[in-house]
């Protein structure tokens, strides 16, 4: 009886196993497709924007930080005007993940909780919890948002996807070394020659605390509407 059990419990998994492979292999047609609609330059907006800045004429731009709980079962929006820095909008959702979590396809199980938030709050530009262009297929969450919200779209990513030749080892000895204090960043380009995103400092530096993957350390880029993203 329970030899016959096991392997009624196997025919189980293998049929789920095949029925998730099968979306997969669907995801990933799709991403295919939805990265040749991801812009790698700066939209009119985003060059307003960065003009904006570098002139420091005062005026404030409205920069959307996106986040799920997946757990809690809540997606959350922080709204802050840029460059003050100035909180001025919180905007949450309950949400309910349909999408099983599979590594890489995070845009499918995320990106309509995001929708959802921005219908509600558009701000200027949004960073997402997650990569951008540098991905396996070149389109990660935040070229889902940007593309599905036409809206410019900045990847935050903690994992570093292998791409182009960057892997851990070289960013941890290329790149970590050299950023010494919060604010400092450096492109990360690939074997090819392309600038995939940059590699950014967040919290203070010092001696022997460099290293890829560490507190303080991320891989950002653009990726939306069209703009592409960072890791």
């Amino acid at each position: 009886r329970n030899l016959r059990m096991a392997a009624s419990l196997s025919e189980v998994l293998t049929v789920e196993e095949e029925k998730l492979k099968s979306k997969l292999d669907r995801w990933a047609l799709e991403e295919e497709a939805l990265r040749v609609r991801v812009r790698d330059g700066d939209s009119a907006l985003v060059s307003e924007v960065r003009r904006s800045l570098e002139a420091a004429d005062g005026r404030q731009w409205l920069v959307g930080g996106l986040d799920v709980n997946a757990a809690g079962g809540v997606a959350s929006m922080a709204v802050l005007e840029v460059p003050s820095l100035r909180c001025v909008e919180e905007v949450t959702a309950a949400v309910s993940l349909s999408e099983p979590y599979a590594a890489g396809f995070l845009g499918f199980r995320e990106a309509p909780a995001y929708g959802a938030l921005l219908e509600r709050r558009r701000p200027d530009v949004a960073m997402v919890d997650g990569n951008g262009r540098l991905h396996p297929r070149g389109c990660g969450s935040a070229c889902h948002v940007g593309v599905g919200n036409n809206l410019p779209a900045i990847g935050v990513a903690k994992e570093l996807h292998v791409v182009d030749g960057l892997t851990r080892h070289r960013i941890a000895n290329d790149h970590c070394p050299r950023l010494r204090k919060k604010g400092d960043w450096l492109p990360l380009v690939g074997d090819s020659g392309t600038v995939w995103g940059a590699v950014l400092r967040t919290t203070g530096g010092g001696e022997g605390k460099e290293g890829e993957g560490e507190e303080g350390e991320g891989t950002e880029g653009e990726g939306t509407e069209g703009e592409g993203t960072e890791g």
